[in-house]
């Protein structure tokens, strides 16, 4: 069994790393991500009064699973650098959702009221929509850090960004076996039995 893992984990490290197609869909999922997280924030708290921090906390989680999945997916193996680009990913797309918020958040308490399904825009909502979104790129940090919960955020933003190495989908798989004991085995008494039988 040791040598059969031992073979296995030599395939594998040998197997080559396509990280020409797999940035790429990790960039996708990225955006993708990002893009319905902030539609999707945007219709429930845009111009609203309140928001839910935790809510705000743990999307990274899903965006990391979004973007860790489907570039190990394409990559074929799981490595360190692969972990390393997965994590950057998640952050940006997390950010990028995150900067749709804002912007719909700041153009709705303005009063520029668009619709959130971009394919029913005119070119002037794509006009305002790239006004306001200038806007909070070049104000970005002050948006994410507003108060003692917006820096909260952003540290859960980074540490669920950062356990990509350690949950099962951006994980680099072992190969050694592992032993558990089941208990301990009943000794043999033949007196004992034969006198149960």
């Amino acid at each position: 069994m040791t040598a059969d893992k031992k073979r296995e984990q030599e395939e594998y490290e040998d197997r080559p790393a396509n990280y020409v197609l797999g940035i790429p869909v990790g960039i996708v999922a990225a955006i993708s991500g990002g893009t319905v997280w902030g539609l999707g924030i945007s219709a429930m708290e845009a111009g609203a009064n309140n928001w839910t921090p935790k809510l705000h906390f743990i999307i990274a989680f899903g965006i990391g699973v979004l973007v860790g999945w489907a570039m190990f997916k394409v990559i074929g193996k799981i490595t360190r650098v692969g972990q390393g680009i997965a994590i950057l990913l998640t952050l940006l797309g997390k950010f990028w959702g995150d900067a749709l918020f804002y912007t719909f958040d700041v153009m709705y308490r303005r009063g520029a009221h668009i619709s959130l399904n971009v394919l029913g825009w005119t070119s002037r909502d794509f006009r305002m929509f790239q006004i306001f979104l200038n806007f909070v790129v070049q104000h970005f940090w002050v948006f994410k850090l507003n108060g003692f919960e917006g820096k909260m955020v952003l540290l859960g933003d980074l540490v669920l960004a950062s356990a990509i190495p350690w949950v099962p989908w951006g994980r680099v798989p072992k190969f050694i076996p592992t032993f558990e004991s089941v208990g301990r085995v009943p000794e043999r008494d033949p007196q004992r039995l034969a006198a149960k039988a």
